[in-house]
């Protein structure tokens, strides 16, 4: 008779094991999303941190003399030393305040699901970004229009995705997948019968759901790379990618070993 209760326990056990994996892996990625991306000050943190990176400033160097070459083609004979000074002036505490305005900018879009292109205003920014110039070819400093630093698109519309539709839910997934984690937890215990059971199923609970973590993040890589054309954007839009996640592969990475401790005892 106690073989055969453990027959029918058996489906039962491994479904709620799966399920468990299941809700500690949305429970992880949404504790990420809202440490993350959805909140704004942290956002802005990362997006500044990668910005500050050589690939990062010299991308969003490339972008906006390309935006300044479209404005003035004569430009187009000096733009190679123009992208290499304004990569060194983007890393200069003068321009800290326009890495973070970027970072605002994009969070504001990205949450909000506005898909119109991240326009920024220069003006308050006119001199040392005119500094280049003075520097490579003076006689081009009046060149330079005044309506360049009115408008730079550093982003085109459509490019940049939309969270606003997960942001609205998170709160209520992550509270869900939670309680499905602790409640699941909870009946692990009985329905393994013996306790070192309990801690192996509950264990590889953990691995599965931080090793898929860890599987997905560079896969996903790989898919944001191929959304953009434009050499410069991709670069960018990568390297902000890579700054995010590295904390979600972080917290897999503990979970996995979380999940190794346990399996272990």
């Amino acid at each position: 008779s106690g073989d055969h209760r453990d027959l029918h326990s058996f489906p039962t056990r491994r479904s709620s094991d799966l399920l468990l994996a299941v809700s500690l892996y949305v429970t992880n990625f949404s504790l990420w999303l809202r440490a993350e991306v959805i909140d704004s000050q942290a956002f802005v943190t990362t997006t500044v941190e990668v910005l500050n990176g050589p690939e990062a400033r010299e991308a969003t160097a490339s972008i906006m003399v390309s935006r300044l070459v479209e404005q003035v083609p004569i430009l187009v004979v000096v733009q190679g030393g123009l992208v290499e000074i304004f990569a060194d002036l983007l890393a200069t505490e003068e321009l800290q305040g326009l890495l973070a305005l970027l970072g605002e900018e994009l969070h504001a879009r990205m949450v909000s699901g506005d898909p119109s292109a991240l326009v920024l205003d220069l003006d308050p920014f006119r001199e040392p970004l005119l500094a280049p110039f003075s520097l490579l070819a003076p006689e081009l400093v009046d060149d330079v229009p005044d309506t360049w630093f009115d408008s730079v698109a550093i982003i085109d519309g459509g490019a940049i995705p939309n969270v606003e539709p997960v942001v609205a839910l998170n709160n209520l997934v992550l509270f869900v997948a939670g309680a499905a984690s602790v409640f699941l937890i909870a009946v692990t215990a009985p329905l393994s019968k013996k306790w070192w059971t309990a801690l192996a199923l509950i264990g590889g609970a953990m691995i599965f759901a931080g090793a898929v973590s860890l599987f997905l993040v560079p896969v996903a890589d790989s898919i944001v790379s191929d959304e953009f054309s434009n050499t410069s954007l991709q670069q960018l839009a990568t390297g902000l990618y890579r700054g995010f996640t590295d904390t979600l592969t972080a917290r897999s990475l503990l979970l996995v070993l979380g999940g190794l401790v346990l399996a272990g005892v």
